[in-house]
């Protein structure tokens, strides 16, 4: 179906949303089909920065997918809306400190994106998920893989200093214990 798709890119106009607000774009993400996905934003008609009603954004599908190498696509293009929270709070770079966490195969692809993503100044650092994470707190729990990512995010990210995620830990507990703690 990817050739189908290809063959009616340059005929429709995929800025064109369903009725969860979900682009073409987004679609291709979302079935993991990278080809169609390139060709659209090549096609320079796919509106990435567009929210669906759940506030996701193509670059949110592309890191929750697993489709890396459209993800970076998205972040060095202007119009991706890289500070986009989706309605749980998550972002793109959150999602990348995260993965960074659960994936190991992959931590240093995430790493490298984070980065990306701090770079852009716009991947909106001091947001908390909700389950009470920021980036920061994600990046913290990596160690030592994203130790860049905590560098650059540690100036940017004081307003979040005091938080407590809803595990009821802080910021400074995993540093401080290595990620090693005993419940007391």
């Amino acid at each position: 179906m990817s050739e189908v798709a290809l063959k009616l890119i340059p005929l429709v106009d995929n800025r064109l949303l369903d009725a969860t607000d979900c682009t073409a774009l987004m679609f291709a993400i979302g079935s993991k089909k990278s080809d169609v996905a390139f060709a659209l934003l090549d096609a320079g008609m796919s509106n990435p920065a567009q929210a669906n009603k759940a506030n996701n954004t193509a670059l949110i599908y592309a890191m929750d997918t697993i489709q890396l190498d459209v993800a970076t696509k998205l972040i060095s293009m202007e119009d991706s809306n890289p500070g986009q929270a989706n309605t749980s709070g998550v972002t793109a770079l959150i999602t990348a400190c995260f993965s960074g966490v659960q994936d190991t195969s992959r931590k240093a692809e995430y790493n490298t994106l984070a980065l990306a993503l701090i770079a852009t100044n716009e991947s909106n650092v001091l947001q908390i998920d909700r389950y009470g994470q920021s980036a920061l707190y994600l990046a913290l729990n990596s160690n030592p893989i994203m130790s860049q990512v905590v560098d650059e995010l540690i100036p940017r990210s004081q307003k979040v200093f005091g938080q407590i995620s809803d595990y009821g830990l802080s910021l400074l507990e995993t540093p401080i214990s290595d990620g090693e703690r005993d419940v007391i």
